[in-house]
């Protein structure tokens, strides 16, 4: 039975090197005829900075933390290295999607406690900078 959608699973596959993976001879082709939409597979990438994103980010000037877990299958698409003083990434080796984000518990282990801790010391930081600034110009 034809549902008008794209069957992966039965379309061709192509080798590349000594690995094989699901993938259709033409998919964007595929996808505009059964959909009507031409895919944008590179729009993210291309729209906001793509794979060097620190390049991109620094030339803001903003208070951003990036908190990263190596145990996302994602980390190695994450910020893992401190763009400027205002933008800063922290690690958690043994951490996983959002850990440090969540409410405190007694079972947390002390490495999510302390990334807690640098955390609410950053933003005291940038909050004890703005009142700062502030003064200089009342």
């Amino acid at each position: 039975m034809d549902t008008g959608k794209l069957d992966v699973a039965r379309s061709p596959v192509r080798r590349s090197g000594s690995r094989a993976r699901a993938r259709p001879l033409a998919p964007a082709r595929a996808c505009f005829q059964s959909t009507g939409v031409r895919p944008r597979p590179h729009w993210i990438t291309t729209e906001y900075g793509g794979y060097r994103i620190d390049k991109v980010l620094k030339r803001f000037r903003s208070n951003i933390i990036f908190s990263n877990g190596m145990r996302d299958p994602w980390s190695r698409g994450g910020v893992l290295k401190n763009i400027s003083s205002s933008i800063v990434a922290l690690v958690m080796e043994k951490g996983a999607h959002h850990l440090d984000l969540r409410f405190a518990t007694d079972e947390d282990p002390d490495w999510v406690t302390e990334q807690r801790r640098q955390e609410v010391e950053i933003i005291e930081g940038w909050i004890d900078q703005y009142h700062r600034d502030m003064a200089q110009v009342s």
